[in-house]
């Protein structure tokens, strides 16, 4: 649930910067932290595009184990 998440406050300026992070649960649902903040300005009114290109950090964590049961794995990292 952390992409294409709709945007639901005022209406967004054209031509302006605007800053967002998100907050960082951990396992028990207590709020740990917030991310950094990303920034991102929006198109001009004469321009085919809206908005900075999004750019997305992908880590790739190895797994502590792993385990196929059926039709199903367990993956603990």
């Amino acid at each position: 649930e952390s992409t294409n998440v709709e945007y639901k406050g005022n209406p967004l300026q054209v031509g302006k910067t605007y800053y967002w992070k998100v907050r960082i649960w951990d396992e028990e649902n207590r709020l740990v932290d917030y991310s950094e903040a990303q920034k991102f300005t929006t198109g001009q009114s004469d321009s085919y595009i809206i908005s900075t290109e999004n750019k997305f950090v992908t880590t790739y964590v190895k797994p502590k184990t792993f385990k196929k049961l059926g039709d199903l794995y367990i993956i603990d990292f």
